[in-house]
């Protein structure tokens, strides 16, 4: 009878005090990776009690898991073995079983890790297919693949040779309307260059200090809300000098720099700069395809071959309920794109609106 005192549980008592104990105690330092000292206090608990001996089992199989040596597995299956022949009840067969096998299991994992490292690389490698490739078509093949790289490579050394020559450039000339606002190409003006220039020249000062910026344009037109301010700003505190004249030539220097020839129209005089890199501010055009798309969905362009609007609606274009928003009808910036964008998409749901609203009719 005494053998049953487990089973049936007539210490509570006892029962509930190692339970407390397995999960404010143990539990959390087996969770935490802390298994020596979950086998501390796991040590002074009775240990023929099953729950006990199921909480040794789990421990010791993660150290197992872990590349530890078996012995204390060992050892607690014999107390599990013991604890079956003291309490021959199928619960706790059942449990010394489970621990046996993680033990095998364990056992398994450590024989194949030291299996695996006991290999010699041509074992390891035959992935790679050593000594696969020893015919005299495969070296020829190999040989020539080499001769290639080592061809490439050459010219590249040179380069690297060359780029340690390379500074940061600090002088920077912004030539604006190019192509843009001139009869030879295009007439118009683009609209959005000269603050974006100016944006751009203001970005290269702040990422290096030193650098100093010219700006060539007839005008700078900044007509929005802000953007004079902006474009005062930047020749005040980004180093950005704007001089009003037309750049005729740019011509290579002595030093491999560009200089640029240009007329200052305030002055009347022709002068020359030497800069590190000049930047072209070209015009925005059409894109080459607007031609054959136009064809396709049978709408006009205008003299320039933008989609043809009108004033009063900005974004229909001739044939009803094909819309048009961005820089396929004219040059213009980001915000002012976003809203025509806006415009377009109102204006179809509109039409869509209304055809709806004409086949109810019809039907009606």
């Amino acid at each position: 009878m005494e053998n049953n005192r487990y089973m049936k549980r007539k210490n509570l008592i006892e029962w509930e005090t190692i339970m407390t104990i397995v999960r404010k105690e143990i539990e959390p330092r087996e969770y935490s990776g802390d298994l020596a000292g979950a086998k501390t206090i796991l040590d002074k608990l009775p240990q023929e009690d099953g729950f006990v001996l199921k909480k040794w089992g789990d421990i010791l199989f993660k150290e197992a898991q872990e590349n530890t040596d078996l012995a204390a597995a060992q050892k607690a299956l014999s107390k599990a073995k013991s604890a079956e022949a003291a309490f021959p009840h199928a619960k706790y067969k059942h449990e010394a079983r489970q621990l046996e096998k993680k033990i095998k299991k364990s056992q398994r994992v450590l024989d194949k890790l030291e299996k695996k490292y006991d290999e010699t690389s041509v074992q390891f490698y035959e992935k790679y297919q050593q000594g696969q490739y020893q015919d005299a078509e495969d070296r020829k093949k190999w040989a020539e693949k080499y001769s290639a790289h080592l061809a490439f490579l050459e010219p590249l050394e040179a380069m690297k040779k060359e780029a340690k020559d390379f500074t940061v450039a600090k002088r920077l000339a912004f030539v604006q309307c190019v192509g843009s606002r001139d009869f030879r190409f295009y007439p118009f003006c683009s609209g959005y260059c000269c603050m974006h220039s100016i944006k751009e020249a203001i970005i290269a000062h702040e990422h290096e200090p030193e650098t100093s910026s010219t700006i060539f344009g007839m005008d700078i037109r900044a007509v929005s809300k802000g953007f004079e301010e902006y474009k005062i700003r930047g020749g005040n505190h980004s180093n950005i000098t704007y001089i009003r004249g037309r750049v005729s030539e740019i011509m290579e220097g002595s030093n491999h720099n560009p200089v640029v020839i240009y007329e200052d129209t305030l002055e009347r005089q022709v002068k020359n700069q030497e800069f590190d890199m000049v930047i072209l501010a070209t015009a925005c055009a059409p894109t080459k395809g607007v031609v054959e798309l136009s064809k396709i969905f049978g709408v006009e362009l205008d003299a320039y071959n933008f989609i043809k609007t009108s004033s009063f609606s900005p974004v229909d274009t001739t044939v009803p309920g094909i819309f048009v928003c961005g820089c396929a009808e004219s040059p213009m910036d980001v915000p002012e794109s976003v809203a025509q964008a806006s415009s377009a998409a109102e204006r179809a749901a509109e039409t869509a609106f209304q055809l709806k609203s004409e086949k109810e009719k019809a039907v009606a």
